[in-house]
Order: structure tokens, then C-alpha cells, then sequence
């Protein structure tokens, strides 16, 4: 949502008190549960893990958050926000990242892939030119990759884990 309102206001749109009073109540909701697992991007039911988008759009709504002060004069706790947004991206780097394979995972708990990982440089996590991201790029597509359409995940890998 930090995102899509982001977005807006790239656009024109202005926030109102109330539309910057309710990205306050769900950053104060963040701070409190961005450490926890949840079901991630493709709703996977079979157990809560930290998966790597999940953990990425966490860093996002803290650094969207920090631009609106810091762009367009608004009120918030911005230092916590930093260290906030510094915190999830040391641990997607040390967690999400496989130095084995040279490529971010779906979830802290494995080595497969999965096409949310593709979204990393178009929210600005990563540069797109960046070989962390280059590796992830050339793992999904050996992976994913079928008949020029990218599989969300290995399903044998999800089904696996049901």
C-alpha cells in the first residue's frame, strides 16, 4: 500500500492529514511485526516463513515512508525508519542471498527461486545491472522459464513442503 501511495504522489496526488494519518498507523504496525513470517506473495498455506519479497516490501514501505518525510515535508519517526529499512536489508542480504548458488531464494529456508525476485530493481532494492541480482535473473530463468512464460515457483518444490 506505502508503495501504491508512493506512486501517487509521483503522480499529483497529494496526501491529505488523513490519508498520511492512516501510512502512520500501518508503518506503527510494521515497526511492530516486520520480524515476523508470514505467507508471502503467493499465499502459500502450507507454513509461515521470512520469504525474501515479503522481507523486500517491508524495505520498501520503510523507504517509501522516509521519502514522503524527507520529499514532501511530512511528519514521522524518520531515524527510526532508517534503521529500520538499514536492519531488513542487512538481513535480506545475509538470509534472501545464497552465495552458493549466486542468486536471492524464496524464502530464507531454501535454495529454489521464485518470479517475485524479479521485482527486486523495479522497487529499487537493487540496481538491475547488480550480478546478485543478475544471478537471481539467470536462476529463475533456467528454472521458471517454460515455453517463454515464467512459472511463479517450482510447484514439485511447493508441494513438497505441504
Amino acid at each position: 500500500m506505502l508503495l501504491a501511495l508512493d506512486l501517487a504522489r509521483q503522480q499529483g496526488l497529494e496526501d491529505s492529514p488523513e490519508s498520511w494519518s492512516l501510512q502512520l498507523a500501518l508503518l506503527r504496525n510494521l515497526c511492530d511485526h516486520w520480524t515476523e513470517p508470514d505467507n508471502g506473495l503467493w499465499e502459500c498455506r502450507n507454513q509461515l516463513r521470512y520469504f525474501t519479497h515479503s522481507r523486500v516490501m517491508v524495505w520498501v514501505a520503510f523507504d517509501r515512508a522516509i521519502k514522503a518525510v524527507e520529499q514532501q515535508w511530512l511528519q514521522g519517526p524518520v531515524q527510526k525508519w532508517r534503521e529500520l529499512r538499514s536492519k531488513v536489508y542487512d538481513e535480506v542480504m545475509s538470509r534472501g542471498y545464497n552465495v552458493e548458488r549466486g542468486c536471492f531464494t524464496q524464502h530464507y529456508e531454501t535454495t529454489e527461486v521464485d518470479a517475485s525476485l524479479l521485482l527486486l530493481p523495479t522497487v529499487g532494492f537493487l540496481p538491475a545491472d547488480d550480478p546478485r541480482f543478475l544471478g537471481t535473473a539467470r536462476a529463475v530463468e533456467r528454472e521458471l522459464l517454460r515455453d517463454g512464460l515464467v512459472l511463479r515457483y517450482r510447484t514439485e518444490e511447493m508441494m513438497a513442503n505441504e
